[in-house]
């Protein structure tokens, strides 16, 4: 493993073309100044950040920093406020992304938990249910994101109920939050905005498996709220935007986990998280995971962890798809990684409907 200085150095280069001199606004220089101090032995000489959201580019920052004792180091600045009106749209209130949870769970989380957590140097509500800043200790170069194996998967999901009981006792905190997938009419609503995102992306770029989604809306909408799929569930609180890119681990042990960007955190099915992972995996893949995942939750039969967590992929898909296709809609200059991105998502979804439909749905 690479030291933190020849990381940071390293770094630094690589990212030259894409580094801003002194600090991104929102943040005090007094604020960090002060984590500096404690964390880094030394008040700011010099700071630098870089921008690492793709799509808000004006929320995540990697800051560069070195002290005037000469010790370099790095933290990473988040924040979470309302979105431009011409950046919104209708998925905005489909995907919630608010901060409070993320501002809940942080603020409130336990030892348990805390393992599974970046260290949090800050965490503010700036403005009740609508702003928060954060500051954490930057996971790189100990951590690394997870790759797409097999094996990492597997590791994955032997601490993934440990994860979600860590998780239990924040639970009447999130009681009054957004459940992860509402019921009847309130979720029915949901799906109209999610329709006519897919029928404005189809007719705008056209897209063979949206169109079959749209062919199909009533029955596929039918099965998103079918009672039969989800009355049964085992609820608790849950990640709920578990892609590779959110979990991290440790170059040195990898069965040390920690898991970042909370901001869809809510309560619903343990398998959400396991379809957040999963997305777009091939069918065997998913078989030798949720074999594994039976097997470390055995309160459920195996069919019954499979039939649960393929409702689950079959929504996850569903709110996948039509999210970056609105995105593609709104943006000035489309990204070209993310038609490939919308027609796998699309594609999955479908595989996903029929599986429900044909192996899963009680006559």
């Amino acid at each position: 493993m690479l030291s933190p200085k020849l990381y940071y150095m390293l770094y630094r280069y690589h990212s030259r073309h894409r580094i801003i001199s002194g600090l991104p606004p929102g943040i005090s220089a007094e604020t960090i100044n002060a984590i500096c101090v404690e964390q880094l032995g030394g008040e700011i000489q010099d700071v630098a950040h870089v921008p690492l959201s793709v799509w808000k580019p004006d929320s995540v920052f990697r800051l560069l920093i070195t002290t005037v004792r000469g010790n370099q180091g790095s933290l990473i600045f988040k924040q979470i406020q309302p979105e431009a009106s011409d950046n919104g749209g209708e998925m905005s209130s489909v995907v919630g992304r608010s901060g409070t949870s993320e501002f809940v769970l942080y603020s409130h989380a336990s030892e348990p938990l805390r393992r599974f957590l970046p260290a949090v140097y800050f965490c503010q509500e700036i403005v009740p249910g609508e702003r928060y800043q954060f500051v954490f200790e930057d996971l790189r170069p100990r951590f690394r994101p997870m790759l797409n194996d097999v094996g990492e998967f597997a590791r994955i999901v032997s601490q993934l109920r440990t994860l979600h009981e860590a998780l239990r006792p924040l639970q009447g905190q999130f009681q009054s939050a957004r459940v992860v997938f509402p019921i009847a009419d309130e979720f029915a609503d949901r799906l109209e905005k999610i329709r006519r995102i897919l029928d404005r992306y189809d007719k705008q770029y056209g897209s063979h498996p949206i169109s079959a989604i749209l062919s199909a809306w009533s029955r596929i909408s039918a099965v998103a709220i079918d009672e039969d799929f989800y009355q049964h569930w085992p609820q608790c609180l849950i990640h709920n935007d578990m892609g590779l890119p959110n979990v991290h681990v440790d170059t040195r042990n990898p069965l040390i986990l920690k898991f970042i960007d909370w901001e869809d955190a809510g309560i619903g099915p343990p398998h959400m998280d396991l379809a957040g992972l999963l997305k777009n995996q091939d069918p065997d893949v998913e078989t030798k995971v949720l074999e594994q995942y039976s097997r470390v939750d055995p309160s459920l039969s195996y069919t019954e962890h499979m039939r649960l967590y393929t409702w689950c992929q079959f929504n996850r898909s569903l709110i996948d798809t039509a999210f970056h296709a609105e995105r593609q809609i709104l943006s000035t200059s489309p990204r070209d990684w993310v038609w490939g991105y919308i027609e796998a998502s699309a594609t999955h979804l479908l595989h996903s409907y029929e599986r429900l439909v044909n192996q899963f749905r009680h006559p």
